[in-house]
Parts: C-alpha cells; structure tokens; sequence
C-alpha cells in the first residue's frame, strides 16, 4: 500500500514539473513558479503540488499520512519531525534505490512509515533548491537526493 501511494504522489508532482513547470517557467519564461504563487500570479512549485495532492488524503482520522521532508529543507515545515523518518531520509540518502520502512508509535499509534528518496528529475527542482535563499544547500544536480517521500498508514493503537 504504501509503495503504491509513493508512486501516486511522485508521480503528480513529476507530471506537473515536467508539463507544466519546465515547459512554462524554465524553457519558455512564460510564466514563473514561485512559493507565493497566489499573490505573484505565478505557478506553484511542484513541492507545493505535492503537498496539495498530500493534503487531499487526510482523514480526520489520520489513517493515511503522506508528504515531503529532507534533511536540507527550505521549508523549516519540511524537516524531519520522528526520528524513524529521520534516520529513513538519511537511508535513502546513502541509497536511493533502496525505500526504508518501519513500524514507529507516535501518540500511542502505531504506524507503518516508509519512506522513499526524492530524486531530482528535472531541472527545475534543482534551479529552485539551488537558487533558494532558504535553501541549506546550493550544490545539487540532476539525480541527487533531494529529501524523502513519507509515506504512513496506521495500524492500530499501540498494545
């Protein structure tokens, strides 16, 4: 389960980078992708579509979670907050190819945690986390880990 929602938020946030981002802001300068993008009139930045897509899977339950976290985040929102996903982002950092799972209890919860290496795909990821002013680093390339996808689905209450 958890694998099949890596791959549906990956693949909207790269569906739009690549369609939309790239052709628009990056090749032709039609229009820009920024952070504030409703006040600028810009596009969103693909991390904020992915935080979109993640913000239509929450439950008032919160059964399913999903989102974006790096250990370099521009986004102080974006840090790691357990150290299971701590310890998951630095794992696919070493090995991207590898996801990382475990089981972890926040607030007497138990969770099924997983989390997948976020690639930098396209150019426009690495022009924005490069480019940043908040940004922690300024030296990525194409195909370098940028953080991790966060995938958890609840098990139950711890017992």
């Amino acid at each position: 389960m958890t694998d099949s929602l890596h791959q549906l938020l990956r693949a909207s946030r790269d569906a739009y980078a690549k369609n939309v981002v790239t052709p628009l802001s990056v090749r032709r300068n039609v229009i820009a992708a920024t952070e504030n993008w409703e006040e600028a009139h810009t596009l969103p930045l693909p991390a904020q579509m992915a935080r979109y897509v993640s913000e239509g899977f929450e439950t008032d339950d919160a059964s399913v979670e999903l989102g974006l976290k790096s250990l370099w985040p521009i986004n102080a929102n974006n840090q790691p907050r357990s150290a299971v996903v701590r310890e998951g982002l630095k794992a696919v950092a070493e090995n991207p190819a590898e996801a990382f799972y475990q089981v972890e209890v926040l607030n007497g919860r138990r969770y099924y945690t997983a989390v997948y290496a976020d690639v930098a795909g396209d150019i426009s990821c690495v022009l924005c986390h490069n480019g940043h002013p908040d940004s922690a680093r300024d030296n990525f390339r194409g195909g370098d880990v940028l953080g991790g996808f966060v995938v958890r689905v609840a098990l139950g209450e711890e017992g």
